[in-house]
């Protein structure tokens, strides 16, 4: 168990209570705290909620592009993002747009008729050579993919798997 300082004030002086929170893996149990409420509830235990840590660190905006590596974005028209071959979480990870772009995603290759982009961390070994992201022909979207951070003097949205050990931390998709 952690303590984190509140603050009472009582006659001038300043008294110190407890806040009570474990950590377990990626999740934290929460007696109090204004971030919890931020977080979705996955589990109940001694009479307190377990909450995703993770859910509130993994969602990225820049303009019209968002990524998500905890399911699709309310009010957003989210593609999901998975490589089968690939154990870590991506079963759960969206690129959203803030409206129908005709985004596509492909973990088989190019798709035919589509300006596709190629989705690549060479440090992660599972087949990721061969994903990509497309737009149709016509989309005034020209991306462009990067795995050291984002592209100096573009948009960029960071593509995040706190979950996946293959360093994509640093991963961003620009335009």
């Amino acid at each position: 168990m952690n303590d984190e300082i509140g603050s009472n004030t009582r006659e001038g002086t300043t008294t110190r209570r407890p806040r009570k929170t474990l950590r377990i893996g990626i999740a934290l149990v929460v007696g109090v705290a204004a971030t919890a409420a931020l977080m979705p509830v996955v589990g109940h235990q001694g009479g307190l909620e377990i909450r995703d840590a993770a859910a509130i660190s993994c969602t990225h905006v820049n303009g019209n592009f968002a990524w998500n590596c905890a399911g699709s974005l309310p009010g957003w028209v989210c593609t999901q993002i998975l490589e089968p071959a690939d154990p870590n979480t991506w079963q759960d990870n969206y690129f959203c747009a803030s409206s129908d772009m005709g985004i596509k995603w492909s973990y088989a290759g190019v798709i035919a008729g589509m300006r596709c982009t190629q989705i690549l961390e060479l440090a992660d070994p599972h087949t990721w050579q061969d994903n990509f992201l497309c737009v149709p022909q016509a989309s005034p979207y020209y991306f462009q993919w990067s795995m050291a951070g984002p592209i100096s003097g573009m948009n960029c949205v960071q593509w995040d798997e706190p979950a996946d050990p293959d360093t994509w931390g640093d991963n961003y998709l620009c335009w």
